[in-house]
């Protein structure tokens, strides 16, 4: 019942949220291009961005951890 109390008011409050930070008139780049602060919302989608941009994510032979360790891993789906 709490829960989706929780979501009830969450959907409520969302649109009214949005647009008192946006009052604040912070844009991307004050927020240090932060993918949760981003104008659109598309959190996860701009993790997954920024991840792939990083230098240690760019090149998975940079250790040998990596084969190692994780390289069986990748691409391996859990669903």
């Amino acid at each position: 019942a709490i829960e989706a109390k929780v979501d009830e008011l969450s959907a409520r409050l969302t649109p009214q949220a949005i647009a008192l930070v946006d009052g604040w008139g912070f844009d991307d780049a004050h927020l240090g291009y932060s993918a949760i602060g981003s104008y659109d919302g598309d959190v996860y989608r701009r993790l997954f961005e920024y991840a792939q941009q990083e230098p240690l994510n760019s090149d998975p032979s940079i250790t040998p951890e990596y084969k190692q360790h994780l390289a069986k891993l990748v691409g391996r789906s859990r669903l």
